[in-house]
């Protein structure tokens, strides 16, 4: 449905046709290599083909990480942590 890449956020498209989100600190393209079913996830293994880290941050800055779960972008912060 929703179209992800609509005019509500900045963005540009790789020569290779892929949507990149402008303003971000990092970016990686992968192609996918297998797709696992857990559960009622999917867990999706890929091969990393070009990144380009656009800024840099200062050491123990957040990365302003972001993660697109359930349909909406999250940042990652304390909480996303997981207890091990």
């Amino acid at each position: 449905g929703a179209d992800r890449f609509d005019q509500t956020h900045r963005w540009s498209a790789l020569a290779t046709g892929e949507a990149v989100y402008d303003d971000v600190r990092a970016w990686v393209r992968c192609a996918v290599i297998n797709r696992m079913e857990m559960g009622t996830s999917t867990i999706i293994a890929v091969h990393a083909l070009e990144s380009r880290v656009m800024r840099d941050v200062q050491a123990g800055e957040p990365g302003d990480a972001l993660v697109y779960h359930n349909r909406s972008w999250h940042r990652l912060g304390e909480d996303s942590k997981l207890e091990g």
